[in-house]
Formats: C-alpha cells, sequence, structure tokens
C-alpha cells in the first residue's frame, strides 16, 4: 500500500506552509492523508492505497465536497488558470489552491466548476458515442 514516505512529508511541509498562514491548523496526519481546518472548511489531501494524490475542500456548514483537481481542470479549461496538470498531483494541486485560494473558498464558485464539469463530461460522453 502505497502512502507518504517520509520524504513526501517532508516536503509536504514546506508546500502546507500557506494553509497556517490563512489560519487553517493541521488536525490530522496519518501515512495516507493530511486534514487543515478552520471552523468553516477544510482542506483533506489525500495519497490514495494505488499511489495517486488528491485534494478536496469540504465546507462543513453545507456538508459538500469538492475535487480540486476538477476544479483546477475547469480553471485550465476556461483560461483562467495557465498552468495544465501534468502529473505530480499533490504538488500541482496545492501550488494551484495558493494561486486561487479566495476563488476556491468560495462554496458558490466551487458549484459552479462541477456543474461546469458535468456538462464537459457530458458533452463528450455525447460527442464519443456520436462517433461509434
Amino acid at each position: 500500500m502505497a502512502g507518504f514516505t517520509e520524504n513526501d512529508i517532508e516536503k509536504l511541509q514546506d508546500y502546507v506552509k500557506f494553509f497556517s498562514e490563512k489560519n487553517y491548523k493541521l488536525i490530522s496526519q496519518d501515512n495516507h492523508s493530511m486534514l487543515f481546518s478552520n471552523e468553516f472548511i477544510q482542506f483533506i489531501i489525500v495519497k490514495e492505497h494505488f499511489g495517486e494524490s488528491n485534494i478536496f475542500i469540504k465546507f462543513l456548514n453545507e456538508n459538500r465536497t469538492f475535487g480540486i483537481g476538477w476544479i483546477s481542470f475547469i480553471m485550465y479549461k476556461n483560461g483562467q488558470y495557465e498552468i495544465e496538470y501534468k502529473g505530480n498531483g499533490i504538488y500541482y494541486l496545492l501550488d494551484f489552491i495558493k494561486a486561487n485560494f479566495d476563488k476556491i473558498i468560495d462554496i458558490n464558485f466551487c458549484i459552479k466548476c462541477m456543474q461546469e464539469v458535468e456538462d464537459f463530461v457530458k458533452n463528450e460522453l455525447a460527442r464519443k458515442s456520436s462517433h461509434s
């Protein structure tokens, strides 16, 4: 089972410093996740068992969770973020969060992005099925 190595955790410490600057506290950490929270929002950094990584934002009062990877995809696709995801998931997503923090912590922005993701997926599926 792949998880964070000691080297990963050491490197992540530098990348996640901005959370404390934004008044988010490290609530928990283990070999597969790190959880930062204030009283309204959580950021969950996950390293899956098969080696993939992702970060989620959870709005506690609304009990809604969104994948930062999907939000970054939509912002890149729409020309709102200039760096395309090309691997090294956690570090890319942390840089993305840092650069777009004020947008990402707005639940309405996250909802809008996820609607665009749904529309994109529907359009791609329709396009692929019309070519079959």
